[in-house]
């Protein structure tokens, strides 16, 4: 355990990066990792990664050296048929959780825009909801390392914000929300219990592959139902 320590410390120095180490849990205890107790010393960050049902997984900050550990966090993660365009239909209720946040990505396109997010849907219990262009936007690989570099320029900062667009949509805690979110080429709409309440249209929606589409559930509990995904064409 000791070398495994030494080698990833030298790794993290010569190139100046963070090391992920994936790791088991143990046998009898599934909330600690397995082997000895100087592994988790040695560590910065420990999260576990656990399942929740058949389709949810939960990640819970274990240790954080240099700040407070984040709270527990579940995805829905669901793999499809590749697509262009398509309909989404879900339902869902705010209950103490903040936010929504929902994905369209594309795993191959990892080079070109942040882990293949293509774009991005946020509802907001606070009384919003925003659509954002991952892909011609601060995602877009040249523009997301400036971001991590704090070297945004204001002509960046202009550009980011024409690939978002939020409109103000009231919500309430226990309440059912029928959700239909459509995309047709380089247009996003979005309706709200029948009513179309935004439509935003940018050029990276029209990104000619899509193959994953992920929930983000905000820092409590929220619930989804009836989800529905349907390819309409190209």
């Amino acid at each position: 355990m000791g070398e495994l320590i030494r080698t990833a410390d030298k790794l993290k120095d010569d190139y100046q990066c963070a090391v992920m180490l994936v790791h088991h849990t143990g046998h009898a205890n599934q909330d600690r990792a397995r082997g000895s107790t100087a592994f988790k010393g040695a560590l910065d960050t420990e999260i576990i990664v656990s399942p929740l049902g058949d389709h949810d997984l939960t990640t819970k900050c274990e240790k954080q050296k240099d700040g407070t550990p984040f709270e527990v966090r579940q995805f829905i993660k669901v793999s499809v048929e590749p697509f262009v365009n398509c309909q989404l239909r879900f339902r869902f209720q705010f209950l103490d959780s903040k936010s929504l946040v929902f994905g369209f990505d594309d795993l191959t396109a990892k080079e070109i825009v942040h882990g293949g997010h293509i774009l991005g849907i946020r509802f907001d219990k606070n009384g919003s909801i925003q659509i954002k262009d991952n892909l011609t936007g601060s995602y877009k690989m040249e523009y997301y390392q400036l971001v991590k570099n704090k070297k945004v320029t204001p002509e960046l900062k202009a550009l980011f914000a024409r690939c978002e667009k939020q409109v103000d949509h009231p919500f309430e805690s226990e309440k059912w929300y029928d959700a239909l979110i459509e995309i047709n080429g380089d247009t996003v709409a979005i309706s709200m219990n029948g009513s179309k309440v935004i439509e935003f249209q940018s050029p990276g929606f029209a990104h000619p592959r899509k193959d994953m589409y992920r929930f983000l559930i905000g820092n409590g509990e929220l619930h989804i139902d009836d989800v529905s995904l349907i390819s309409t064409g190209n």
